[in-house]
């Protein structure tokens, strides 16, 4: 029989912006008995995570200071945090997202130092590798690397996104080749190519403009930059002043397929145009109703929508603040930076400075020699395909099993995990990214916070609900 004093026990796994938001809103939330929260990161870096963990001051939010708040119930609270280290700040501020990594450390110290006397917060430089599920009234085990084993009555898992998937016609050596970075995140590898005449850049989203700003310095002597994708175009970018008003969103009538929702949101935006408005304003007025609209879709229009439609509409929906779109422009206008279209045929390093690409276009096979390849190609949405031994070992244990199409992990209405047979887990949850086959849209903050909000109420009402039975135990 437990103790009356034994706590109610979450960890969370993964201090980036997921993991750190939601034990900031269980803090906020909680109400019950003893709470012990865990909060695993093994970056050691508590609150950035991968999004805001750059330190170059030029990569910069690609949403105004306004919509940034981590708190819904708060939607000034980044604004005012800004504002008050910044009198130049405003609503209309694309801040650096060095920044706002700074505002989520502060935000969790915050909120670790307003604790109420029954709750023990601990934040550990740590990795999880397992997680054992007790089952019916048994806690959880999280296994980790350093601190061995912890007992859990809820677990989050809050990883974030993988690495990019390595990309088609790697050579032998290519993966071990000094001049070929795999995690486009990898600040320090990233800022060392600077040295190279030329580099190579797969992909040509939000990643590849990051990186292509940070190469691309400030002068003259830093490398050509070619970035190929097998379209070759750049994320649309945001106007210096938004627009007017945001367009009412009606969905299309009758049955709904990916082509008829594509054409029909299409439609909105020309039509925006047509009468003097700006098409960001029917983009921005589909976005409340993406992932109901993604729920309605069948399977095979999702598969179809995935195939025909979704670059379309992330190279709109997701665009660049305009200061970092006016540095792209510079570059490519110098000519140190161009686009390609065309897919990878073959990557073969040559010598230590040297990798041979080979990739088709519609005319032919083209060629060419850069002294370094960095991969942009986008976060691979299979759980564990990165090798991330705590993802691997959920589809193994059957904890847990892919979601729909194979993107992040399949889970219920509220975050709970599916293990191998379809089965909710009552102490299991995750958030963000990888619940991207459920909701698809779910990897930016005003998605996410509302997430971690609904998650946090929802552990602090199932452990005060703990707290009371184990009182009178």
């Amino acid at each position: 029989m437990l103790a009356p004093s034994t706590p109610y026990r979450v960890v969370v796994i993964g201090a980036g912006f997921a993991g750190s938001a939601t034990a900031v809103q269980l803090l906020r939330a909680w109400q019950g008995g003893p709470l012990e929260l865990t909060l695993l990161e093994r970056t050691r870096d508590f609150g950035p995570g991968v999004a805001f963990s750059t330190p170059d001051p030029r990569h910069l939010l690609n949403v105004t200071a306004a919509g940034m708040s981590a708190l819904p119930d708060a939607p000034r609270d980044f604004l005012d945090w800004l504002h008050a280290r910044d009198a130049t700040a405003h609503a209309g501020t694309f801040a650096p997202r060095l920044a706002y990594g700074a505002y989520l450390r502060e935000l969790l110290a915050g909120a670790a130092a307003r604790l109420p006397g029954v709750v023990t917060f601990q934040r550990r430089d740590d990795e999880a590798l397992r997680i054992v599920d007790g089952r019916d009234e048994r806690p959880a085990t999280v296994v980790t690397r350093a601190s061995g084993e912890l007992t859990a009555d809820a677990v989050v898992v809050a990883v974030g996104v993988n690495r990019p998937r390595t990309p088609p016609g790697a050579a032998d050596g290519l993966l071990d080749h000094p001049g070929y970075v795999a995690d486009p995140w990898d600040h320090a590898r990233i800022a060392a190519l600077a040295r190279h005449e030329r580099v190579l850049i797969v992909g040509s989203g939000l990643t590849m403009v990051d990186v292509a700003v940070t190469l691309g310095g400030e002068h003259d002597e830093s490398p050509e930059l070619i970035a190929l994708s097998r379209r070759g175009v750049l994320p649309r970018a945001h106007r210096s002043t938004p627009p007017a008003h945001v367009t009412q969103f009606r969905p299309p009538l009758g049955p709904l397929t990916a082509d008829r929702l594509a054409a029909h949101v299409e439609a909105a935006a020309l039509a925006e145009v047509a009468a003097g408005g700006d098409w960001r304003s029917a983009i921005d007025g589909v976005r409340p109703h993406t992932q109901a609209l993604w729920q309605a879709l069948p399977l095979g229009e999702q598969a179809r929508f995935l195939a025909r439609h979704a670059r379309r509409w992330e190279i709109h929906r997701h665009r660049m603040a305009p200061g970092v779109a006016a540095r792209v422009r510079e570059l490519r206008d110098s000519g140190r930076l161009s686009l390609r279209a065309g897919s990878l045929q073959r990557i073969e390093p040559l010598s230590d400075d040297a990798i041979e690409v080979a990739y088709r276009t519609e005319t032919g096979v083209e060629q060419l020699q850069v002294g370094a390849v960095v991969n942009c190609t986008g976060p691979d949405p299979a759980p564990g395909a990165d090798g991330d031994p705590l993802l691997s070992s959920l589809i193994e244990d059957r904890l847990g099993r892919a979601g729909p199409l194979g993107l992040g992990l399949d889970c219920g209405p509220d975050g709970e995990l599916r293990d191998c047979d379809g089965h909710p887990s009552t102490r299991l949850f995750t958030l963000g990214a990888l619940r991207r086959g459920q909701l698809w849209e779910t990897t930016a903050v005003p998605e996410i916070r509302c997430q971690a909000a609904d998650l946090g109420r929802l552990l602090a009402v199932r452990g005060a609900a703990v707290s009371a039975q184990r009182a009178v135990a």
